[in-house]
């Protein structure tokens, strides 16, 4: 059931049948929402509601990342441009996976969602996974450099209390 599901990814990605949520975010000192997290949904016809963390496994698995992430970046900016024009000011931030964190195209589908929404870059956040800075991939490190300097928000994601996570955090 698990390879099948997955084998049905990519064709639910080309087909439009994956959804996206909006997870907020709050304001710790007042509860006011302050933006929003990026979330997909895949409402399947046998298997029901298959939630993000699945999702993204699944991407992750047949190769659809990539794909879905471009999908994932579009979005936000569209929504952050959207909320914008409703409510004046709104941010919006989306965990990216080793695979999308690490693709040599990121900075170029960032700005060129960017621009679509025409966005500054600091209305949005990604966030990169320790784990591909602590891999040495280059192709992370120059990601994180590149967005960085845009301007885009970045933060690191998935990161433990092991010296190997915290050597990145300084840097």
């Amino acid at each position: 059931a698990g390879l099948r599901l997955a084998a049905g990814l990519p064709g639910a990605l080309e087909f439009g049948e994956l959804a996206i949520e909006w997870l907020p975010w709050r304001s710790l000192a007042d509860g006011h929402a302050v933006g929003a997290g990026v979330r997909l949904r895949w409402d399947h016809p046998e298997q029901g509601e298959i939630g993000h963390d699945r999702c993204i496994e699944l991407a992750e698995q047949t190769g659809a990342s990539l794909p879905v992430g471009v999908m994932l970046i579009n979005a936000l900016c569209a929504q952050v441009k959207r909320w914008r024009e409703e409510f004046g000011r709104a941010e919006s931030g989306l965990g990216l996976t080793a695979l999308q964190a690490s693709d040599p195209d990121l900075v170029g589908i960032v700005d060129a969602a960017l621009a679509s929404a025409e966005l500054e870059p600091s209305a949005v956040w990604l966030g990169l996974p320790v784990q591909t800075l602590a891999a040495d991939d280059s192709e992370a490190y120059d990601n994180l450099d590149l967005l960085a300097g845009m301007g885009v928000g970045v933060l690191l994601t998935e990161v433990g209390l092991g010296s190997g996570d915290l050597v990145h955090v300084d840097e």
